[in-house]
């Protein structure tokens, strides 16, 4: 609903992003069940961490752990997905590194010929 203040990215569980459009607002959940915490608001440190912003897939899971995020997705074409991601964050599927398509600002966009990708890792450093 409008003016729901967005969820703390550390304590809710089974959120692994959010996406506010013109038609709305479309929440990533991850699993079978999620537990919104509300944070303070889009601005907050605990929002500006990595977090899914579109996919053209399903998401297979999302696991934050320290320095980042693991995840996996899959669809029924070639995958394309954005992050939104500090700068400084590499984004790898086991030792290979995957490149940006583009970029605007944050928001980062990947696009795979595949249409699975598992064993994802958005690394920030610690």
């Amino acid at each position: 609903p409008d003016g729901l203040a967005p969820p703390d990215l550390n304590t809710s569980t089974g959120v692994a992003g959010l996406h506010r459009g013109e038609s709305g607002t479309y929440l990533h959940l991850t699993g079978g069940r999620a537990r919104w915490q509300a944070g303070d608001n889009e601005r907050s440190a605990n929002f500006q961490q990595p977090r899914l912003w579109e996919a053209n897939g399903r998401l297979l899971d999302w696991r934050r752990v320290d320095g980042g995020v693991e995840f996996g997705l899959r669809g029924q074409v070639p995958l394309t997905f954005t992050l939104v991601q500090p700068a400084d964050c590499e984004l790898r599927q086991g030792e290979s590194r995957l490149e940006p398509a583009n970029r605007d600002g944050n928001r980062y966009q990947y696009r795979s010929q595949e249409h699975e990708l598992s064993a994802l890792r958005l690394d920030c450093g610690a």
